[in-house]
């Protein structure tokens, strides 16, 4: 239906709107001109019609023809039924519409006086001869009104894209610059790793983290030079939010963490629009686990999920009591940013640390998903 919407003021602006006016113009002329039996009147009416209709691809062309052929009505006899004139009207309306704004002026300008000047003629000297000026500006003047909303409205609507377009393109580096931060910690933590164990395998993990590190900062860098990327990032490639989290917790295993995973429910059941998400969560969350968790101490990665809602807990020992946690700030702009990408959905992200102790615990309703999917 959306999708709907946005067509027509395409159509609009492809000159659907003039040809199809022009059309009924012609329809109508024809059925009174052939009433009235005014043959030279008639063929003067369908050739105005065609002249609006072509002004959409030809605009002075066609605008000077159709201002030519609005001459003629001086040669036809007073008291002629015509609807030719109102031709002029179409263009005036559709060149404000696509904002053509000098065009729609000229047209207005000309096609007024002549307008003006053949109610003089049919009425010399006579009231009627005013009224009738005075009914010709007021429909230009309507149209005028209208044509400056609608190209109004398409500014705005232009505005209100490219506005949703640098949202996504922020929202995307966002997650891109989270995802480098994380693989650039785990590979700082292996190195620690590879000094103390001189481990080889360690070292090729090593050079794994940061070569993906350096893809990501790559794609990055594309995504911000690029108006209108086509790469949707690398959050959209999320796996089963089980797989996630299994996959998180033997990379956490692979640095020598104890970790204690729990799944309590069907990770199937959860919205696949929803992976992507809880991939970012569970990616934060254990960074910060690998940054600021002490080994000595076990940690535990548990996701729930009912019919209600998706819930990840992170529970582990921070290496000292209180509010001392080294690399703090990292922490609170990834929490941050998880912050960000909850919001819209309804969920939250709450942190509890109680002496060497740090929790982190997300929620995601999953009732407003299945209303709006509905």
């Amino acid at each position: 239906m959306d999708q709907q919407l946005r067509s027509v003021p395409k159509l609009l602006l492809g000159g659907g709107l003039d040809v199809f006016l022009a059309a009924m113009l012609a329809v109508l002329s024809l059925a009174l001109g052939l009433q009235v039996s005014q043959p030279w009147a008639l063929a003067l009416d369908i050739a105005m019609c065609v002249a609006a209709g072509c002004t959409v691809r030809w605009p002075k062309i066609a605008g000077v023809a159709l201002g030519l052929l609005l001459v003629g009505y001086f040669l036809v006899p007073t008291g002629s039924v015509s609807l030719g004139q109102y031709a002029t009207l179409i263009p005036i309306l559709g060149t404000g519409m696509r904002n053509l704004r000098l065009a729609r002026r000229w047209m207005t300008a000309c096609y007024g006086l002549i307008l003006v000047a053949l109610q003089y003629q049919d009425y010399p000297g006579s009231a009627r001869f005013l009224l009738g000026g005075v009914v010709w500006a007021a429909l230009i003047a309507v149209l005028w009104l209208i044509g400056n909303a609608f190209a109004a409205f398409r500014h705005a609507q232009s505005e209100a894209q490219a506005a949703a377009l640098v949202q996504q393109r922020l929202s995307l580096a966002r997650d891109l610059h989270d995802t480098v931060a994380r693989d650039l910690s785990r590979a700082a933590l292996r190195a620690q790793v590879t000094q103390q164990s001189l481990d080889p395998s360690e070292m090729n993990a090593v050079v794994g983290e940061i070569q993906a590190a350096l893809a990501q900062l790559r794609l990055l860098m594309n995504l911000l030079r690029d108006p209108q990327p086509e790469t949707p990032g690398q959050a959209d490639e999320a796996g089963s939010p089980g797989d996630v989290l299994r996959e998180a917790a033997k990379a956490l295993e692979a640095i020598r963490f104890s970790v204690a995973l729990t799944i309590e429910g069907d990770p199937d059941t959860i919205p696949p629009e929803l992976w992507p998400t809880i991939k970012v969560v569970v990616g934060e969350a254990t960074s910060n686990i690998e940054r600021h968790a002490s080994k000595s101490g076990p940690c535990a990665l548990i996701l729930s999920i009912d019919h209600h809602s998706v819930d990840m807990v992170f529970i582990n020992d921070t290496v000292a009591p209180g509010g001392t946690r080294t690399g703090s700030g990292d922490s609170a702009m990834g929490l941050l940013g998880v912050r960000e990408r909850l919001t819209p959905i309804g969920g939250e992200l709450n942190t509890l640390q109680e002496d060497k102790r740090w929790m982190t615990r997300a929620r995601i309703p999953l009732g407003a998903q299945q209303s709006s999917k509905s």
